[in-house]
């Protein structure tokens, strides 16, 4: 698995579904936007080193958990992962 320069994992090819990232579809561009959004959270939480590798891991597995049911308990999630604490 690929990671930036933060540290976080954002590479989701290999996902349980097998489902390149590219192929995923956000269809309400202002719920694509808040994704954005909250991904730029966690890497700036990340390169403060504000977190740890194990909380790297939960952000991984919570963020392809999102993408496979993409309802509204999902985004919920992620907010809650993504605040700076």
């Amino acid at each position: 698995m690929k990671h930036d320069k933060c540290g976080l994992s954002i590479y989701f090819y290999t996902v349980s579904l097998k489902t390149p990232a590219r192929e995923w579809k956000v269809l309400d561009p202002i719920f694509q936007y808040s994704i954005n959004y909250y991904l730029y959270k966690l890497q700036h939480r990340l390169a403060q080193g504000r977190t740890t590798n194990r909380f790297r891991e939960q952000i991984v597995v919570r963020w392809c958990v999102f993408f496979q049911k993409c309802d509204a308990s999902s985004f919920r999630e992620l907010q809650w992962i993504s605040q700076v604490q």
